[in-house]
């Protein structure tokens, strides 16, 4: 037992000995095993790693979807939008928002530069009229002019001339030294040089490439008007108010002539005639000269043989005329194009001294004819600011796109939103379509006067009559007529002017059977209203405005029917003076404005009196390097007149005001070319679009709210979409988790978040149930329950006091008149102490963050959903007490609703 007990227990020992097959087979097993079970586990690791990789791509972030480039919206024609515009009517080809001053074509004529009192330099694409670039400068181009090879730009501003890179727009070089206006300047025809003069009667020879001054010229006593290099670099040409044509050597300054066109006067400043203009002929032996008086006939054009200053001929058809401004030759020379100041464009034969065309423009400034002399340019220096291109062998104007030829002054949306009718400073009415800017029609009419075109003293109103039956419109200030634009029928007259009368602007109450209109007996005597009651053809009241002349004058455009057409506002100078429409009784005036204010707007509700500060003398006298003076739009109450809310911070003056038909929002535009949205609730901007340097003259909304249109100084009008600043739509199914996020938005003090919240919550079907379980009807307060709560405060029982104080405190919006008259009849201090709280919170202007903000945001998004569902809620809520915030936005919003598509 012990040998084998001790056998057994050995280290050595098997319990199953095996022999040496058995053993490598047993080995070979086990590495098979180890084998098979390394591959099992890799091939499983393997099929998790797969899985984990496209769930990693398929949730976790997929590669970056190839974002698709958007093209910059631009206009039926292919011209770039500002940012925020759908839609242009007219067009910005060949157009500055002032009078153009110079230009030039560039030597390869694919460039027109072009720059004048807008402080813009613009470069244009001849052929078409396209825009290419803008260089806006704080420079008042006088003059301008292209470097021989195209590369520099010569500009003038006042003592100053600048040398830009034509290309970039960037300032290469600043040449100063003359010290009044620089008025003309000219390049060699190498390019190295460049001579400038003006009213320092000093000409000054230039080095381009280091701008300092290589010579002076002095000998002309009057201002310098006109330069010109002859073509073969020999002499310099220049003309003076002091009646002279000089000629100097170009090398060395030398005076080699002197030409009078006029004998000079027995005394300084006794007469004005004068040498405007010049210009040599391709082959340097002639020089045009233009000569200008006050007189007809002073504005003569003379040929002058420029070796010996012999007058060659002296053109024919100029007996009337006071102003020849500007003379340009043709690359040929075969053709002369003379601009008169006073009415004529025509071009001449130089062969035979025969008129070619009369082109039909008026005070023409400025003439360039392009490279290849198929093409000419000129621009009038008129308001309209506007450049035309005329075919050279024809006479006629190339081709330009439809549009207003100057400043569009007032717009209006048609009844429906689909026209958009706009009124023009060249006489015309144009109506577009509002979607695509496509002009439909257009009505132009003769003037009184054809020389007031711009006489801002012409009626500038507009108006739709409802159902679109036709527009309102006063084409001479005599009469008022209608015109039935969608029918085309025959223009009937509703409104005569009497003797001496003049109708200065008018407004329509809103269902067109009343128009008040602003009559002045003189061209600039004081002012009065009158009531007109269209359908009977007869006057029913006039108002008038107590005080001194000048403080009558100027309401043109501030004159304001309330929405339910029975009141009537207007401001005379920084009083607002407020009507019974029908009685024609004054209502109440509110005074202590302290300000100058340019429009009036009433909300839809008619509760609220808008009125923007404008310019007035302060502003006109401004040095031009001050900034514009700071202007408020002001709120008042039109049952108290109290002023309810300062809105502050625009920069410039007010020339429009507009609420839009649901109430909640105030547009503004100013003479600095801003379109400003405001939430009238919190008086906070919403948004802001800008066209730079460009007068915003008009702004409306469209019936259902959904666009803004604005009339512009350019020409030109614009429709706004009204999407918030860096919103873009949620693309995924809202959680419960982001509602809130948003709901919480709607209440809080950031307005323009707030926006965003509403413009996302109206983007997904989600929301509508959302906030259908938030709203809910204000409650009508019975009047049993008023008396019974206000009795309450004064009741013995300290809880009852409290619990009465608390329930009007919910119920405020629709208890505060009778709290109001609790107070006024109280004797006990108490309880006007627990009236006085509740009314502090009564929501007034501007609201704070909180509940009542909250729910009126939310009638936004209920409007913006705009479902049978959404419109359904709407109705409900419209039921609420009349007084409630709430309800008076669900009614609105119900109304803007009712004029756009089911969606």
């Amino acid at each position: 037992m012990d040998g084998q007990g001790s056998h057994l227990g050995s280290p050595s020992s098997h319990r199953f000995p095996l022999d040496g097959e058995q053993d490598r087979r047993v080995k070979l097993f086990l590495y098979i095993c180890r084998r098979a079970l390394g591959a099992f586990l890799m091939s499983r690791l393997l099929g998790l790693a797969v899985l984990l990789s496209l769930f990693s791509l398929a949730v976790m972030g997929r590669p970056p979807a190839e974002v698709p480039h958007r093209a910059p919206p631009t206009d039926r024609v292919g011209d770039p939008l500002p940012s925020g515009a759908l839609a242009r009517m007219g067009t910005v080809r060949l157009r500055h928002v002032q009078p153009v001053l110079a230009m030039g074509f560039s030597p390869d004529g694919k460039v027109l530069a072009s720059g004048g009192d807008d402080r813009v330099i613009r470069l244009w694409e001849p052929g078409t009229g396209r825009p290419l670039r803008r260089f806006p400068h704080d420079w008042t181009v006088k003059c301008l002019a292209f470097s021989p090879d195209g590369k520099t730009l010569a500009v003038s501003d006042y003592t100053m001339v600048v040398l830009l890179d034509a290309g970039k727009g960037t300032v290469r070089l600043q040449l100063r030294g003359h010290t009044p206006v620089v008025r003309t300047l000219a390049f060699s025809p190498d390019g190295k040089r460049l001579v400038s003069g003006g009213d320092d009667h000093v000409l000054i020879l230039w080095d381009v490439a280091t701008g300092k001054p290589i010579r002076r010229l002095t000998g002309h006593e009057g201002t310098v008007t006109s330069l010109a290099f002859s073509p073969d670099g020999k002499a310099l040409a220049s003309a003076s108010v002091d009646k002279t044509v000089r000629l100097w050597d170009a090398a060395s300054g030398k005076l080699l002539r002197t030409t009078r066109c006029f004998p000079p006067a027995p005394k300084v400043g006794e007469d004005y005639r004068a040498v405007g203009c010049l210009a040599f002929s391709p082959d340097s032996k002639a020089l045009a000269v233009g000569t200008e008086g006050r007189e007809p006939g002073e504005g003569t054009v003379r040929l002058l043989d420029a070796p010996t200053g012999k007058e060659l001929r002296r053109l024919a058809g100029y007996a009337r005329e006071r102003t020849v401004s500007s003379v340009a030759f043709s690359p040929d020379g075969k053709t002369l194009a003379v601009g008169s100041g006073d009415t004529s464009l025509r071009l001449w034969e130089m062969s035979t001294g025969k008129q070619l065309h009369d082109l039909k423009e008026n005070g023409v400034v400025a003439l360039h004819f392009a490279p290849d002399g198929r093409t000419l340019a000129s621009t009038s220096g008129s308001l309209d600011g506007r450049l035309r291109l005329w075919d050279v062998g024809t006479g006629k104007e190339r081709p330009r796109p439809e549009g207003h030829d100057g400043q569009v002054d007032t717009l209006t949306f048609a009844p429906d939103g689909k026209a958009l009718a706009t009124l023009g400073l060249d006489n015309t009415i144009r109506v577009w379509e509002a979607g695509t800017g496509k002009q439909l029609r257009q009505r132009r009419w003769r003037h009184i006067d054809p020389e007031a075109i711009y006489d801002r003293t012409q009626c500038r109103s507009i108006a739709f009559l409802p159902g679109g039956r036709g527009l309102l419109w006063s084409p001479t200030g005599s009469s008022l007529d209608v015109w039935p634009c969608g029918t085309g029928g025959e223009v009937t007259r509703c409104y005569r002017a009497g003797r001496g009368e003049a109708v200065y602007s008018f407004v329509a109450s809103p269902d067109g059977k009343w128009l008040a209109l602003e009559i002045r007996k003189e061209r600039k005597g004081p002012s009065l209203i009158r009531l007109w009651d269209r359908e009977k053809g007869k006057a029913q009241g006039t108002f008038s405005f107590p005080g001194r002349g000048d403080e009558q004058k100027m309401i043109a455009g501030r004159i304001a029917f309330s929405p339910d057409g029975k009141t009537l506002a207007a401001v005379a100078h920084a009083t607002v003076y407020v009507w019974d429409a029908r009685s024609g009784k004054e209502l109440r005036r509110v005074r202590g404005i302290g300000k100058y204010l340019s429009t009036l707007a009433f909300s839809p509700d008619g509760r609220l009196l808008a009125g923007g500060e404008g310019s007035f003398l302060e502003d006109q006298f401004r040095p031009r390097d001050e900034q514009p003076m700071r202007k408020a739009i002001r709120l008042w109450d039109v049952a108290s007149g109290e002023e309810v809310l300062v809105i502050q911070g625009n920069e410039g003056p007010f020339t429009s005001l507009a609420f839009s038909p649901n109430g909640q929002t105030l547009g503004s535009a100013n003479q600095a070319g801003q379109v400003r949205l405001w939430e009238v609730a919190t008086g906070k901007e919403l948004l802001r679009y800008s066209e730079d340097r460009c007068e915003v003259t008009a702004i409306a909304f469209s019936p259902s709210g959904d666009k803004l249109a604005s009339s512009m100084s350019d020409g030109t009008a614009l429709i706004w979409g009204l999407t918030p600043p860096e919103w873009e739509a949620p693309n995924e199914r809202l959680r419960k988790v982001d509602l809130a996020v948003l709901w919480r938005d709607l209440g809080g003090e950031d307005a323009q978040k707030a926006r965003r919240a509403i413009w996302s919550l109206a983007a997904r079907a989600e929301s509508l149930a959302f906030v259908a379980v938030h709203l809910r009807p204000v409650p009508t307060g019975k009047p049993e329950q008023m008396r019974r709560l206000i009795a309450d405060l004064d009741h013995d029982d300290f809880d009852r006091r409290v619990l009465a104080a608390r329930e009007l405190t919910d119920l405020v919006e629709v208890a505060e008149h009778a709290l109001r008259r609790e107070l006024a009849k109280t004797k006990s201090a108490e309880v006007r102490l627990r009236i006085g709280a509740i009314l502090k919170s009564l929501p007034g202007w501007p609201l704070k963050e909180g509940e009542v903000l909250r729910r009126v945001r939310a009638v936004a998004v209920l409007q913006r959903i705009g479902t049978p569902e959404a419109r359904a809620l709407l109705r409900k809520l419209a039921e609420g007490a009349p007084e409630a915030r709430q309800t008076q936005a669900a009614r609105l919003a119900l109304a803007c609703l009712a004029k756009a598509p089911t969606r």
